[in-house]
């Protein structure tokens, strides 16, 4: 499925000033995703409940600032966050609910 995954991501994550942000249902799963991508030479923030607040903000600002592009959460990250700029919502894994799917999708509004 990362497989997958990477072929939806641009290969030069630093051209143009767009984000994507992706969304995982698991705290565990979100981390995997992060590393297996950070492996493959990908820059990526990631936000979730097993973070310190002091991680979490971090990491915001990174994805905020541009200075990360990428971006895998939960749905920690799918209410309240204002994020400028997020071109690209990936759901790889489904939220359990159809209202946190309108939240997720949500990001990419302007």
């Amino acid at each position: 499925m990362l497989g997958h995954l990477r072929k939806l991501l641009p290969k030069n994550e630093k051209s143009g000033t767009s984000r994507i942000l992706i969304f995982a249902l698991y705290k565990a799963e979100a981390t995997r995703i992060t590393m297996t991508l950070e492996r493959n030479g990908y820059s990526v923030s990631s936000l979730h409940g097993d973070l310190s607040q002091m991680q979490r903000t971090a990491a915001l600002e990174d994805f905020k600032l541009g200075r990360k592009r990428l971006m895998v959460a939960t749905d920690v990250a799918a209410r309240g966050l204002d994020i400028p700029e997020v071109e690209m919502v990936i759901n790889y894994t489904f939220p359990l609910t159809t209202e946190d799917y309108v939240h997720r999708i949500g990001r990419t509004g302007l």
